[in-house]
């Protein structure tokens, strides 16, 4: 395992998230333990070299130029409040592409604030990543957080749908498993992989539609198999995302009364 490597684990973990599928870790409230997500943004800011603390400057001679810029508290606490605002992750990784004006973001509303992209014309992400982690680590009060695990705990009332946790089942026949197959291949992918982050490509190397948007029609498709099985194994090989984001979409539709579960139908 390299530097970079190494580096993203640990982001990943700082965030609440898992470094390899990039899914959220409920139950897990030790990465929410202050002392823990201290701890991890100190050894991010070990491992991606040292920079002064307080008041963090980065010289300009890499990008041409010779004055300096800084990076204050406050620019990083009105990211963080951009990026709680709409919903998303506040990791390093996230706040320095906030600041780069990464492309992920341009169509959110994150793209409307006048920090958006401040720094892309002084700073590389791997030059402006260690300036954004002291910051962080002198004020520990600016702790990273994962939006999105707030709102999977709240308003989900489809989350007591137990069909998946019941003895599993398949009433599909290996002809119906493989047009199923054919019918999520035709859909094909929205977003390419090489343009989403790290953890993300790394995802899809075992789950190749790992986030990708779900249509009106997968959801169709998810619907109607639902009928026929609750294994989310044979569930993941035809629709080719993870577990948890078929359990979580499967229930949803259940809840909302959008997918009728029959165990005793055959396929």
């Amino acid at each position: 395992m390299n530097r970079e490597e190494a580096i993203a684990i640990i982001d990943a973990l700082a965030a609440g998230c898992s470094p390899f599928t990039g899914e959220v870790l409920e139950g897990h409230p030790i990465l929410n333990d202050r002392n823990v997500i201290r701890a991890l943004q100190t050894a991010l800011v070990s491992l991606s070299g040292s920079v002064q603390p307080g008041a963090v400057q980065k010289s300009q001679s890499d990008a041409g130029g010779s004055s300096s810029v800084e990076l204050t508290k406050a620019d990083v606490s009105a990211a963080i409040d951009v990026l709680k605002a709409a919903n998303l992750t506040t990791s390093y990784s996230a706040l320095t592409r906030f600041f780069l004006g990464s492309r992920r973001f341009l169509d959110t509303p994150v793209s409307d604030s006048p920090l958006f992209g401040c720094l892309k014309a002084r700073y590389k992400y791997n030059s402006l990543k260690p300036v954004v982690l002291q910051v962080l680590k002198d004020n520990p009060e600016l702790r990273p957080t994962t939006a999105v695990n707030k709102s999977s705990q709240e308003g989900k009332p489809w989350d007591s749908v137990t069909y998946f946790t019941e003895t599993k089942f398949c009433k599909l026949s290996a002809k119906a498993l493989d047009q199923l197959k054919g019918k999520i291949g035709e859909l094909g992918i929205q977003k390419p992989t090489e343009t989403l982050a790290e953890n993300v490509q790394q995802a899809r190397l075992s789950h190749p539609r790992a986030y990708e948007p779900w249509s009106e029609k997968e959801t169709e498709y998810l619907a109607k198999a639902l009928f026929y099985t609750n294994d989310l194994k044979v569930l993941s090989s035809c629709f080719q995302r993870t577990a948890s984001s078929l359990s979580s979409m499967g229930k949803k539709l259940i809840y909302d009364g959008k997918a009728t579960i029959n165990p005793g139908t055959e396929a």
